[in-house]
């Protein structure tokens, strides 16, 4: 009987071992579970983080999209003022070349009148040498006041031209 005890003994002894040892195991499967879970913990706190930082990109781009939008609506306004100041511009310019040529018109009729004047000048001034060689016997007074004539209808001419010329 004391064989069967002490067979009954180390029966409860290599249950008690094995027991044990599936407690360590236990143990040690419990601390790889722990582990587990705080690495678990830890990759989660860090796609929360990352989830946070690509929440502040999609702000960030948003707030990019935003600007560029506004960019784009302010470029769109501005190359209108520009087009706009350019059609100005080409309508301002076209009158001032309207302006030019009828200066120019206006400039070549004053030297043509001009032109006249100085032929008719000229003229006067043959006519009087005629008159003056035809009446060369008349009286000293008449050949005075011929000369005086001739002298303000010159004056006058030269007046009317310099006047022009100031115009």
């Amino acid at each position: 009987q004391q064989a069967k005890v002490d067979e009954a003994i180390i029966k409860l002894e290599e249950k008690k071992t094995l027991l044990n040892n599936e407690n360590i195991s236990f143990e040690q499967e419990k601390e790889k579970l722990k582990h587990d879970s705080l690495e678990l913990d830890r990759q989660k706190l860090k796609l929360e983080n990352e989830s946070i930082n690509i929440n502040k990109l999609k702000v960030e781009l948003v707030q990019q999209t935003e600007d560029m939008e506004m960019k784009q609506a302010n470029l769109s306004t501005e190359m209108k003022l520009l087009k706009e100041s350019k059609k100005t511009f080409e309508t301002e310019y076209k009158k001032f070349e309207i302006t030019v040529q009828e200066a120019e018109k206006e400039k070549e009729n004053m030297l043509r009148q001009h032109e006249l004047r100085l032929a008719q000048v000229a003229e006067d001034r043959a006519r009087l040498t005629r008159q003056q060689e035809t009446q060369q016997q008349s009286s000293e007074k008449e050949k005075e006041s011929l000369d005086l004539r001739l002298k303000l209808v010159c004056e006058r001419e030269a007046g009317a031209v310099a006047l022009e010329s100031k115009a």
